[in-house]
This record gives C-alpha cells, structure tokens and sequence, in this order.
C-alpha cells in the first residue's frame, strides 16, 4: 500500500514539475509575441493595432483613407514568429465604411468574414500584413509606435499625439508622428508642437524640433518663443503619460491619462 501511495505522490509531482514547465514556455513565448506585436502601427497603407488578451490577439486594420476595416482573431505561431488568424474566435471580417463629405462615418458594410492573414515583423522591424484572401496588404510596411498615438488630458493641459503624412507637389510623401500640447487658461493661448520618434528599447516617446507659440490676449497673433524643443514621454506603472520637457520644464508635476471620447 506504502508503495503505492508513493508512487502516485511521485507521478503528481512529476506531473506539477510538467506542468509548470509548460507554464513556464507559455509565458516565455508570450513575452516575446507582446514584444514583438504588441503595439499600434502606421504607415502610408493605414493604421494595425494589434493587442494581447489573454493567449490570443485582436489586431485591426485601417485603411489611410479610413474607408476600410480588417479585424482579425490571431494567435502566436511561435515557429513562424507570426500572429495567424484563428477560426476560433468572433471571425475575421472586412467592413466597407461609408463617409460623408466631411469624413464622419455614415454607415458600414461587412463583405466577408472568413478572412485570414498573417502579420511578421521583418529585418527592419517593420510590420509585414499578408493577407491570405486577397492580398490586400502586398507591399505594405507598419512602423511601431507603441500606444501613444491618441488624445491625452492631464490636470492643466490637453495633449494629440497622431501620424502625419503630408505630400509634396511632385508627389513626395512626408510621414511621422507628431505631438502637439495646448495650454489654454482663458486668458493666454499656449501650443508646443514636436516631431516624433518611438523608441522600443524603452517604450518612450521622443520629440525634437519642438515650436513653442504664445497668444498673449484673445484677438492677438501667436508668437513663436522657440523652434528647437526637445522632450521625452514615458509612462509609469499606472498608465500615466509624463512630459519631460527639456528646455524649460513646463510639464513637470504633469500625468496625462488617455481620453475617452
């Protein structure tokens, strides 16, 4: 009886020990699919969101005219490296949206919803979208930019964060994110206005070329006070933004929390 009591204490031990080493790989090649994926990307093409939920991924795709949507229901093909949409979860759908003259949506249209797709990142650490229906993606590459790219609020002042793309006559496109701060406190008007770079080392937003412009008095014209501001933005471990800016300090004591509207 001895015997075999110890032999079943034996083979739950081994069966926990098993356990927790798969545990272990599951976490492990967790992290390295949220650092690889998790984050918004841009490019001309549009706009990839793609977001961790616990073991599996909802990553969305827009167009750069805003007139079309891919949601996807993805998991982490650790082999390929490669978020794969699964038929497991709520399907993956491409939505025809309708736009007035003024860009506010107007009405939406799913075409499909048996989509499939895979998303790499690749030497250039540049989002690849390969889409295995109708190869809308071809030729399309994402820029990592993490999750700054929205409106923020803090205390005292009101911060966007968004990507630009501008085109030249000759048709030369211009793209990057931008930042722009406003202070408006009834009586005066102040803007700092930044180019953008994300840094995936350490998850930071950093800006240069930073045009600070003050409007005195209601009717009056904007001065620019300077044009070569640099800041740093960071998060903490609550999910505030903090601005550390670095020719004057105007957002220390700041946290900036994502707007909801």
């Amino acid at each position: 009886m001895m015997k075999k009591l110890t032999a079943v204490i034996l083979a739950l031990m081994l069966a926990a020990v098993c356990c927790a080493a798969a545990l272990a790989d599951e976490t492990e090649m967790e992290q390295e699919a949220v650092k690889l994926f998790d984050s918004d990307w841009v490019g001309v093409a549009g706009h990839v969101s793609a977001a961790y939920m616990d073991g599996y991924w909802s990553v969305e795709v827009i167009s750069g005219d805003y007139t079309v949507e891919w949601d996807y229901f993805c998991v982490y093909d650790e082999e390929k490296k490669a978020l794969v949409s699964s038929d497991e979860g709520y399907g993956n759908t491409k939505t025809v949206i309708s736009r007035d003259l003024e860009g506010s949506e107007i009405g939406r249209e799913v075409q499909y919803s048996d989509g499939q797709a895979e998303f790499t990142v690749n030497e250039n650490g540049k989002l690849v979208w390969k889409d295995l229906k109708e190869d809308a993606g071809a030729g399309a590459e994402f820029e990592k930019i993490g999750w700054f790219a929205y409106d923020f609020y803090s205390e005292h002042y009101t911060m966007n964060v968004f990507w630009d793309v501008d085109e030249e006559e000759d048709g030369t496109i211009h793209a990057g994110l931008k930042v722009q701060i406003e202070l408006d406190d009834e009586q005066s008007y102040t803007s700092w206005t930044y180019s953008a770079a994300y840094n995936a080392e350490d998850n930071t937003l950093v800006a240069f070329l930073g045009t600070k412009e003050v409007q005195e008095a209601a009717g009056e014209a904007l001065a620019t006070i300077y044009y070569d501001g640099e800041a740093v933005f960071s998060w903490d471990e609550e999910g505030g933004l903090h601005w550390d800016d670095k020719v004057e300090g105007a957002g220390e004591g700041e946290t900036f929390m994502r707007s909801n509207g």
